[in-house]
C-alpha cells in the first residue's frame, strides 16, 4: 500500500474549504474537519496556509452568525477522513 503524508488530506480538504467559501454551508464544515485533524496531527500551517484558514474564516464569519459557524465547525471536526472526502467531493461536483 503506498504511503502518503498524514497532512495531505487536511491540507486538500481546507482549500477545497477555501475554492467553496461562497457556499459558507459547505465550506465551514471542511474547514472544521481540516483544522481538527491537523490539530490532532500537532501540524501548524504555513504561513501561507494560515492565511488561507484566516481568510476562509473572515469569509465565513461575514456569511453567518457565529453560533451557526461553531456549529459548522464542529461537525466537520467530527468526521472520519473517509467522511471528509465524500463530502468535498459532493462540494466540488
Amino acid at each position: 500500500k503506498e504511503q502518503r503524508h498524514p497532512i495531505g488530506l487536511p491540507v486538500t480538504i481546507g482549500y477545497i474549504a477555501a475554492v467553496n467559501a461562497a457556499e459558507p454551508a459547505y465550506a465551514a464544515p471542511l474547514l472544521g474537519y481540516a483544522q481538527a485533524r491537523l490539530s490532532k496531527l500537532g501540524w501548524t500551517l504555513s504561513p501561507d496556509d494560515a492565511i488561507v484558514h484566516e481568510r476562509v474564516h473572515a469569509k465565513l464569519r461575514e456569511a453567518m452568525p457565529e453560533s451557526q459557524l461553531l456549529e459548522l465547525l464542529d461537525r466537520g471536526a467530527g468526521w472520519t477522513d473517509e467522511r471528509a472526502i465524500a463530502e468535498a467531493s459532493r462540494v466540488t461536483n
